[in-house]
């Protein structure tokens, strides 16, 4: 559902479709799955594509302030590096991600 929102350009449906995926997700697969931080970093990109910076950055951080999202590493990002290495193509796109936001 969310890949057909997306697809059709739907960043508002997509970004609500990804939000109740990564609540199940991290309650079936766990916070630390390859495949919920995957979901996560989904999430913040169509939260920003959706016109909400600020949202999108909070998803990568505990903070949820966007100048320290932006001035530190974050949660997501340490996850990602942690579970699927840094130099993980999924974790380097995250990182160019939250850059861009800056």
């Amino acid at each position: 559902m969310a890949l057909c929102l997306r697809l059709s350009g739907d960043a508002a449906g997509a970004r609500e479709t990804y939000a109740q995926l990564v609540h199940q997700m991290r309650q079936k697969l766990g916070r630390l799955h390859h495949e919920t931080l995957i979901a996560r970093h989904n999430l913040a990109y169509w939260r920003s594509l959706a016109g909400n910076v600020d949202s999108a950055i909070s998803e990568f951080t505990t903070a949820g302030r966007r100048t320290e999202a932006v001035a530190q590493p974050t949660d997501l990002i340490d996850e990602m590096a942690r579970v699927q290495g840094a130099n993980n193509p999924r974790t380097l796109e995250a990182v160019k991600l939250l850059d861009g936001w800056a």
